[in-house]
Parts: C-alpha cells; structure tokens; sequence
C-alpha cells in the first residue's frame, strides 16, 4: 500500500480529475455488469452511458466527497458520497451515503477498500460531525460484505451502516 496515493476530490476540483473518474465509473459498471449484478441503470442504456454526465450529476450534490486512489499514476479506486441531514427514529444529525466504491481487480484484497471507506469517514465525522456512514450492497457481493462487516458496518435489512464513535 506504500506505492498508493490518495487524491482527495470535491466541487472545487473535480473537472481536474474528470477523466480518472469516469474510467474509474466505467470499471465499476463493467464489474457489475460482467458480474450479473444489476445497477441502477438499465442494462439496456449501459452501451451508452455518458460517464461524464453521471460525474457532474453527482459532483452537484451538497456535501459531496470523493477520493481517487492512483498506483503508478494510474487509477485505481475510487470512493464517492456525501452528507445531509435526517432525522429518523434511531438518529437525528448528519448521515453520509457512500454512493459508489470500487477497486480495479489488480488491488483488490490489499486493504484499499478499508482505507478508503476510512478515509471517507473520518472526514465526513470531522467536517459534518457524521456518526453514521450508510451504503448499499448486493446481497451476492459476499466479498464485499465481508469487507464491510470486517470494519463494523451491520446489515440492517437492505441496508448496511456503521456508527462512528
């Protein structure tokens, strides 16, 4: 892991690293689909996606972060998400989302998912004072599941969350 670096990506300088995200965004759909995972997008529409329009969709949302992982310079992971407010039965306060994680398949299972999701949340609790980090999995990505039950998340129905202390 010492030959990874870690950009951090929010409004003000995504435009500079559009390219690695869309790569990094087409990875992903490539993973879900070649997986027989399904995505939120048709699979119909997945020839021709415009990543470029989904980057700055998402860089439109309030309290947004991203951190792009580079090993010799090349992408190589990525985490996005962001923060709001809520107010539910078990919580009232600020909740981040993690929209979207990936790791390319040549570092997978060198600890780069947990540190990102680290990363995201120890910045989301020091800038927002978030105590829980939510993201969504499918139930047949057991190696992700794995990973996240590994650091503490809890599945909650549909849902998985950690509490941050």
């Amino acid at each position: 892991m010492d030959d990874i670096v870690i950009t951090t990506i929010d409004k003000g300088n995504h435009r500079e690293y559009i390219n690695d995200i869309e790569y990094l965004y087409g990875q992903f759909n490539h993973f879900y689909t070649e997986n027989n995972y399904t995505t939120y997008l048709d699979k119909k529409e997945n020839s021709e996606l415009d990543f470029n329009k989904m980057v700055t969709e998402d860089f439109e949302k309030e309290n947004v972060l991203c951190f792009l992982a580079y090993k010799n310079k090349e992408p190589v992971g990525y985490i996005l998400g962001y923060t709001e407010h809520l107010s539910e039965c078990f919580v009232t306060g600020f909740i981040s989302y993690v929209d979207g994680i990936y790791i390319t398949e040549a570092v997978r299972g060198f600890g780069l998912g947990k540190l990102l999701i680290e990363k995201f949340s120890n910045d989301m609790d020091r800038k927002y004072g978030t105590k829980i980090i939510r993201l969504n999995v499918k139930s047949i990505n057991k190696q992700a599941i794995k990973l996240y039950e590994s650091i503490g998340f809890l599945i909650d129905e549909h849902r998985m969350y950690k509490v941050l202390p």
